[in-house]
């Protein structure tokens, strides 16, 4: 419980700081932004908590340039693209997702979503 808590926190205080005149104003990222930005994409592939996968996409779709995601774009747009596959699979296995999940989930498949369509029209700037 504690891990996950510590991985909401961090995830929210990212999702804030990109959400500020900083990060919406620049266009390119600190060189030392990318390990935030891989921990924060491994989350949506490692993390079984939904609200935890929601807050990391929350903070990764804060930032509206692909140029915002400096040398970590490819990595980082490969693992959403696997988070949204996950997604599905989940949805499908065995069991489904549990009843007090759902709509923990279908927030995570929307998100996750919306932020894999946000990648695709960066790849064509």
């Amino acid at each position: 419980m504690f891990a996950s808590q510590v991985r909401w926190n961090a995830a929210a205080a990212s999702a804030n700081a990109f959400s500020g005149e900083r990060f919406s104003a620049s266009r390119a990222a600190p060189a030392n932004l990318a390990p935030l930005l891989l921990a924060l994409s491994a989350t949506l592939e490692t993390c079984s908590n939904y609200k935890v996968r929601i807050q990391a996409t929350t903070a990764l779709a804060a930032l509206q340039s692909r140029a915002a995601f400096g040398s970590a774009f490819a990595v980082v747009e490969s693992r959403v693209r696997d988070a949204r596959e996950r997604a599905r699979e989940e949805e499908l296995a065995d069991g489904g997702i549990p009843k007090e999940e759902q709509d923990h989930f279908r927030s995570l498949v929307l998100k996750v979503s919306r932020l894999w369509v946000g990648f695709s029209r960066r790849r064509r700037r």
